[in-house]
């Protein structure tokens, strides 16, 4: 009893050990599309930054399932687009936005602005919640395009612990009308010797667009190193790596295609720090 009562304490210390905090994230995004009629250039830069520290799970890339820190967050994305009957067109994309918690009230809004040039557009977004615990968040987000109605978009997210930062997180959403319906799951956890898994399901049902569905998963093979797959019910997939070198800086590359398109390739890098 003596040694369990010993070994509980340095449990916990070696656990938290392996968290990192931090409040400040960056990154530096390229994806590339291209298929037999069809290319594209996307380069994006995004920061986002928390009031209060967020604390790693064991792996530097997880964190928690449910967010509970107030945060503002900018994108600034620019793509160049062309196919066998347009020319390039490119579009600058813009978006800021944030979450306030407030004695477990949730306040949110963001708004975003696409210019192509002949063509512009606007979205402002507003959302209310409330952290039932910190297990258990109900919110409602309201979306207000500049050329369509106000939708509105109901959601619950509620984290099942597992035993120590092992996890089963689930979201149910659904549109206010029930026309669309949305359930995704991640499940999350340690398999000894720093080694780790996360998988993941998404499933929708629109009564305009029908069905759909992927599921994925990443490996980690340290805290430091992982590997990932993506598969979806039209057939596209994609393989990824990421490698931190160091607590603050991490590179990730994938590969996207379609196991019925022998045409479509698709490649992203990012680097991202931390702080």
């Amino acid at each position: 009893m003596k040694k369990h009562a010993l070994l509980l304490p340095l449990l916990a210390l070696s656990s938290a050990a392996m968290a990192e905090d931090y409040q400040l994230f960056g990154s530096a995004h390229y994806d590339k599309m291209d298929a037999d009629s069809f290319e594209q250039d996307v380069h994006s830069l995004y920061a986002k930054y928390y009031f209060d520290k967020k604390s790693t799970l064991g792996p530097l890339a997880e964190l928690d399932y449910i967010n509970s820190k107030s945060n503002v967050f900018a994108l600034y994305s620019r793509s160049e687009t062309s196919n066998a009957n347009l020319s390039y067109k490119d579009t600058d994309y813009y978006k800021v936005g944030g979450e306030l918690f407030v004695n477990n009230f949730l306040i949110g809004a963001s708004y975003s602005y696409a210019d192509s040039g002949s063509s512009d557009y606007d979205n402002k977004t507003y959302s209310l919640g409330y952290l039932i615990n910190k297990d258990l968040l109900v919110k409602v987000v309201a979306s207000d395009p500049e050329n369509g109605d106000t939708t509105y978009l109901f959601s619950g997210q509620y984290t099942h612990r597992l035993g120590g930062n092992d996890y089963l997180g689930v979201t149910v959403s659904a549109d206010d009308e029930f026309d669309y319906r949305e359930v995704t799951s991640k499940y999350f956890r340690s398999l000894g010797e720093d080694r780790y898994l996360s998988a993941y399901v998404f499933l929708s049902d629109d009564e305009n667009f029908g069905s759909n569905w992927y599921l994925g998963g990443d490996f980690y093979f340290n805290r430091y190193v992982s590997v990932g797959v993506n598969y979806s019910k039209n057939d596209y997939y994609s393989l990824r790596a990421q490698y931190f070198f160091n607590s603050n800086w991490s590179l990730s590359a994938q590969y996207s295609s379609n196991a019925d398109i022998s045409d479509y390739d698709g490649y992203s890098l990012n680097l991202e720090g931390r702080w």
